[in-house]
């Protein structure tokens, strides 16, 4: 695995636990800025990394992958409270 290989996972990694923890910590205002931005850094890898046109079809899938993973990590955060509130009241 080179190196690029190893940022890319890491930095994905991290905006996954941010996304994550934003979802845990019902912060929706940083949920969002934490999607816009790895949408953002995305975009730039798709653009500048591989040499994609802005517009082209795999860019769009792309970020709507991206969108996905943020929101099935927002999805499973409240899953995580509201199971954490059944065994309080158990």
């Amino acid at each position: 695995m080179n190196l690029t290989l190893v940022i890319l996972i890491s930095i994905l990694v991290v905006w996954m636990l941010a996304s994550g923890w934003c979802g845990l910590a019902r912060r929706y205002g940083g949920f969002v800025l934490v999607l816009l931005t790895g949408l953002a850094l995305n975009w730039a890898w798709m653009i500048w990394g591989l040499s994609a046109k802005p517009f082209e079809r795999p860019v769009f899938m792309a970020q709507a992958a991206a969108t996905g993973y943020a929101l099935a990590q927002i999805t499973f955060s409240k899953s995580l409270i509201a199971l954490q509130v059944f065994l309080c009241q158990a």
